[in-house]
């Protein structure tokens, strides 16, 4: 296992700004650059190597060192399933997105369509899967590829019901407030009335149970979009004209294509560097207390093992009237300045002796 002085700097998610598509392939080479700390190169490049892996070797390092890294250890596991969790839902919302976005290419050629469109107004930020304007007005996609049954709550809260009921967030609320920073850019620009009509798109075939009704008129599944945004039973209102007035005030509005990631990234990679460093510590230290005991081991030996040679005055005891001892003391020292453990355990043993 490489030292934390060796992996003090990451690559990955090293640039000050970031555009969507960056995140996943800078979580990729997050993961590849921690998989090589702990394995090296060559284990790195097995897909099932990840993250996850990481932390079960972390574990079995902990435990057997006598959970000496309990704390870092804990705090880098739960960062790490925060990680998975973040990494999983941009992934997730991505495969939406594509799914959601090929379905759109299908639609009347005399619509405009605006991809991942992000509008503030009176420091309020929303984030647009899709806008589409045409002769009917203006329609707002909100995305959602869910894996697990959805349950949405009289309140408009949603929820995925797999193994555990999770709540994610209030649907009604966040569709409000696109909703709202659209008009709110639009009457800046002069421009009011605008029809706009609201859609959940779900990508896959999943289960919906909904007791809001607001937010029950909002529900399609991913094939049922184009006919709803094409053959709406209303009249065409809008010309071609006021249509692009609505486009150019939008794509005006538009802010920095700069992605927040929603993650605190440098905090992991100072919880992986805490751990590393906790463990090697700990390592270091063990094999200094193991060369000192092997040390003394080895003095031991050799005092019961070679014959003193007796001096032509008596030897006599460190503790004493301090008449003859001078000539120990002098044997001793000279003998610790050439081997310091022995000259300290043969001290030690003549005190003992005289106690």
């Amino acid at each position: 296992m490489n030292t934390s002085k060796e992996v003090h700097e990451f690559k990955a998610f090293n640039k000050e700004k970031y555009k969507r598509e960056d995140i996943i392939p800078e979580f990729f080479a997050l993961q590849r650059e921690i998989v090589e700390c702990i394995f090296g190169e060559d284990y790195s490049k097995l897909e099932e190597q990840q993250i996850e892996e990481v932390c079960k070797c972390f574990k079995e390092r902990n435990a057997a060192k006598n959970n000496i890294a309990d704390t870092e250890l804990n705090e880098f596991e739960s960062r790490s399933r925060e990680l998975i969790r973040w990494f999983k839902s941009e992934l997730s919302g991505r495969q939406g997105e594509r799914m959601l976005f090929e379905e759109l290419e299908k639609i009347k050629p005399n619509s405009y369509v605006i991809r991942n469109v992000e509008l503030e107004y009176d420091t309020h930020i929303t984030e647009i899967y899709a806008l589409v304007i045409n002769p009917k007005g203006i329609t707002i996609l909100e995305a959602k590829n869910c894996i697990t049954d959805v349950h949405i709550d009289y309140d408009g809260y949603y929820c995925t019901t797999g193994k555990y009921l999770e709540k994610r967030c209030n649907l009604y609320n966040k569709m409000w407030g696109k909703k709202n920073i659209v008009e709110s850019v639009l009457r800046e620009h002069g421009i009011e009335g605008i029809e706009i009509n609201e859609l959940i798109v779900f990508t896959n075939d999943v289960k919906v149970v909904c007791d809001n009704n607001a937010i029950g008129k909002m529900l399609r599944y991913t094939n049922m979009i184009r006919a709803d945004i094409d053959n709406r039973s209303m009249p065409n209102r809008y010309s071609d004209t006021c249509m692009k007035e609505i486009y150019d005030a939008i794509t005006e509005a538009r802010i920095s294509e700069e992605y927040k990631v929603n993650f605190d990234i440098e905090g992991y990679k100072q919880a992986f560097k805490d751990l590393v460093a906790k463990l090697d510590t700990e390592s270091e230290k063990t094999e200094k207390e193991h060369e000192t005991l092997e040390t003394f081991k080895y003095a031991e030996a050799k005092l019961n093992t070679e014959p003193e040679k007796k001096c032509a005055i008596p030897e006599t005891n460190l503790i004493n009237d301090g008449s003859e001892d001078w000539l120990v003391t002098i044997r001793n020292v000279a003998l610790g300045i050439i081997f310091p453990p022995y000259g300290i355990y043969k001290i030690a043993k003549e005190y003992m002796n005289a106690a």
